[in-house]
């Protein structure tokens, strides 16, 4: 008989280290992955200053290089058509650059028929001036671009460290799993949209800047769930021992909603024909029934309940104030759940 149980036992242990070599695993994946998301985020912010001041280094000797050639040309009134030439070459220089640094995600048509339309001004053009109007603002609306696309390409990077951290959060799992499916789906929607070159930069960072609110919202909604969760345990495990220290048996607790764990947890306690319902909601008031008792046994097993209850730091009374009057209907209110180490994690 001894050596299918130890089999068991043994087998149980190792179980146990199994879950617990996998729960370890799970967080090393986790963390390494935070690191990579950071190491990407490093060297994306490297490529962006790099390029900027490549770009301002370019844009510079560009325009030392246009002052020189309109020196001369203010000396040489029949040297426009090279003029234009020159100022059409720098143009372009700098078009081939800015397409180098543009996020080939989002659509340029529309600058692009801009920089057809000055090309063709270039080859008619008489003089320069209307010309380069004409350069200046496309070029304007060019850094304005890069801009909006550094500013996306941020956001996608801070978009993804949320969808990671949601990943890995347990009480996201726990309490807010059905959400955090939602956003994920919302997630993958928008940056879909700019694969396929849907929507813009603009409109996918604003996009992606209220998803990011929402995940640390609901981040911070999950651990304020599991924090309550906590405290409730502790009560529970208080309003058991006290019941059973005033001679009741304590059923097992069950929630009213078994799948969903936000709903109130449910708990009976009997003794003899003596029955007390006990509804524990995720913070809030606490409310218990008694059933089977005499006005004045109840209101003295009540007393008790209570007393038992602030012997183990919860501070309790009833809300109803006329409860001798109608003792099968009592509630009590835990004023504030503990949230001390001392009291978490008991039951």
């Amino acid at each position: 008989m001894s050596g299918p149980r130890d089999e068991m036992i043994r087998n149980r242990k190792k179980e146990k280290e199994a879950e617990e070599n996998r729960r370890l695993q799970r967080e090393r994946e986790a963390l390494a992955l935070k690191q990579e998301l950071e190491k990407l985020r490093l060297e994306e912010e490297r490529k962006q200053k790099e390029a900027a001041l490549a770009l301002k280094q370019e844009m510079e000797k560009l325009r030392l290089e246009e002052e020189r050639k309109q020196r001369e040309l203010k000396q040489k009134e029949n040297a426009m058509a090279v003029l234009i030439a020159s100022v059409m070459g720098s143009f372009e220089a700098r078009w081939r650059s800015f397409n180098s640094l543009a996020d080939n995600r989002f659509s340029l048509l529309v600058l692009e028929e801009k920089f057809q339309k000055i090309q063709q001004m270039g080859k008619t053009a008489k003089e320069n001036l209307a010309l380069e109007k004409t350069i200046a603002a496309v070029e304007e609306e060019m850094a304005n671009h890069l801009n909006v696309v550094s500013t996306f390409a941020q956001t996608e990077v801070e978009a993804r460290s949320i969808s990671a951290n949601l990943k890995v959060c347990k009480a996201v799992h726990t309490f807010c799993n059905n959400l955090e499916s939602d956003w994920d789906a919302r997630q993958k929607s928008i940056l879909s949209k700019v694969q396929l070159r849907q929507v813009g930069p603009e409109q996918s960072t604003n996009g992606l800047r209220v998803l990011i609110k929402a995940g640390n919202n609901l981040i911070e909604q999950a651990l304020k769930h599991e924090a309550e969760s906590e405290s409730r345990i502790s009560l529970l495990k208080a309003t058991i021992e006290s019941l059973k220290s005033i001679g009741f048996f304590v059923g097992p607790v069950v929630n009213e909603d078994e799948s969903n764990p936000l709903s109130a947890a449910v708990l009976t306690a009997k003794k003899g024909s003596e029955i007390i319902y006990l509804t524990v909601p995720l913070g809030g008031v606490v409310q218990s029934r008694f059933g089977g008792f005499p006005s004045e046994t109840c209101t003295e097993i009540f007393e008790k309940y209570l007393e038992k209850l602030k012997e183990k730091g919860f501070e309790c009374e009833a809300t109803n104030p006329g409860v001798r009057d109608e003792p099968k209907l009592i509630g009590k209110n835990a004023k504030e759940l503990p949230r001390n180490n001392s009291q978490q994690g008991n039951a």
